[in-house]
């Protein structure tokens, strides 16, 4: 090759200066602890719609779901049934 590629961009300067070098690995590890701890947030809330059922493909798989994770107590209601009568 006879002519060389000028370096562009921060690839050069941190490559120049270690301390900046230092400063950008230190940045991106911040932002890869947030982004894993976000992901590991929703993981979870994800994991808790689906064993509430909210992903259930039919009716009867949402009602299995339903009763599997947290059952709801029924409504006590006599005097309703009463006026049926």
């Amino acid at each position: 090759m006879m002519f060389k590629r000028k370096q562009q961009g921060s690839g050069a300067s941190t490559r120049a200066h270690p301390k900046a070098r230092a400063e950008l690995q230190r940045q991106l590890e911040e932002r890869l602890s947030y982004w894993r701890l976000f992901l590991e947030a929703k993981q979870a809330e994800l994991e808790e719609r689906r064993a509430a059922g909210e992903f259930a493909t039919d009716k009867t798989t949402a009602e299995a779901c339903a009763t599997t994770s947290a059952p709801e107590p029924k409504p006590e209601t006599p005097a309703a049934e009463e006026t049926f009568f």
